[in-house]
């Protein structure tokens, strides 16, 4: 029996997830890449509406936002003794 899981990866894009627990399920049941569309949508509103200081670009308040659910996933998953940061690639630097 040929394994297939391993040659195919699973993307999801859904407005659902918004916190860390969200990425961390949907990693956990075999995503590969998880686009948080609505999640984004909001920051762009909150920034055009002025909820963020008036030096906050649009760069910093996403790469604030991805950085907070690295960390987070990363906090959790080695909290969960499931991983060490070795196994993590790309995540060293957090």
């Amino acid at each position: 029996m040929r394994k297939t899981r391993n040659q195919v990866a699973l993307i999801v894009e859904s407005g659902e997830p918004r916190e860390v627990m969200h990425f961390a399920l949907l990693l956990g049941y075999g995503a590969s890449a998880v686009n948080p569309y609505l999640a984004i949508e909001t920051l762009e509103d909150r920034l055009r509406d002025g909820a963020f200081p008036q030096e906050y670009s649009w760069d910093k308040v996403f790469k604030s936002y991805m950085k907070a659910i690295d960390k987070g996933l990363l906090k959790d998953l080695l909290q969960n003794g499931n991983f060490d940061a070795a196994e993590l690639p790309g995540r060293a630097d957090l």
